[in-house]
């Protein structure tokens, strides 16, 4: 090719170089081109974007007054209401009923939810005055409520993780796995995944306290759906259906039909994974 261009002439070695540029050009234009699609994939919107609605949202405060946190959590709530829906997807479409009091000790909607109250969320007004709020955890209760304890509260830890949600109970925003390597040789997640829903978690262990069963539950499903994905996770939690007023978590066998491997060997797995995380 370098010879044949010596030997033309100059019109043509002219042309010639023109072609060469041209293609340079053209490369160019399609690396631009396909760097564009890609930033343009990276901005799409989540798969059930399009499908979530802007819910009816009545916030309450027992005290009669709007306290001046109230602007913040009510942009919190409902900034995790689309995110829950965006990420879970639109499972659930009626109001929200969200109560602020001074007597309540902790967040709470999936017991509203078993008493067939779904859609009902309760706060402690130290929490909401605080910045700290479960807002997302709470919201994926109503999203995803479940007869099984142990996976619902570990969805919804996770969830206020991933989501990025407000640091709040029980991790604050520490590294949940980080967290749990501290509490993992104590935790039986056998004994803890054969807890029905309302059981309170400090009753699901005789080794772990409340925030040590959320924080080990919220690491367990973390690794579950970063390890085997969303759609197994859903296909197992899919099999303890919350029906108000009855306890059912859920057969062992479950998690073999799901993942093909017992919870024991994916408890030595989880154990394994904290290890390298």
């Amino acid at each position: 090719m370098l010879k044949r261009l010596r030997k033309a002439p100059p019109r043509r070695l002219e042309l010639a170089c023109r072609a060469r540029s041209c293609g340079t050009m053209q490369r160019l234009l399609r690396m631009l081109v396909i760097a564009a699609f890609c930033s343009i994939s990276d901005m799409t919107d989540p798969p059930h974007a399009e499908s979530c609605q802007t819910p009816e949202v009545e916030i309450r405060f027992s005290s009669g007054e709007t306290p001046p946190s109230a602007v913040q959590f009510t942009r919190q709530l409902r900034e995790a209401i689309q995110a829950v829906c965006e990420w879970w997807g639109p499972t659930y479409d009626g109001p929200f009923h969200v109560l602020v009091n001074d007597t309540f000790r902790e967040s709470m909607a999936l017991v509203p939810a078993w008493s067939g109250r779904i859609g009902y969320m309760l706060f402690p007004t130290s929490m909401v005055t605080s910045g700290h709020v479960t807002t997302v955890h709470e919201v994926a209760h109503v999203f995803a409520p479940n007869a099984n304890r142990f996976l619902a509260e570990g969805l919804a830890v996770y969830a206020q993780d991933h989501l990025k949600g407000p640091p709040a109970f029980p991790n604050f925003g520490a590294n949940l796995n980080i967290l749990a390597r501290s509490y993992a040789d104590r935790a039986n997640l056998a004994v803890l995944d054969a807890a029905a829903t309302p059981k309170p978690p400090r009753l699901m262990s005789t080794t772990l306290d409340a925030r040590e069963v959320y924080i080990v539950a919220g690491s367990f499903v973390r690794f579950l759906i970063e390890t085997y994905g969303l759609p197994e996770f859903r296909e197992l939690y899919a099999m303890t259906p919350l029906v108000p007023g009855q306890r059912r978590p859920g057969k062992l066998d479950r998690w073999e039909k799901v993942y093909g491997l017992t919870m024991d060997e994916l408890s030595s797995r989880w154990r394994e994974s904290l290890d390298l995380k």
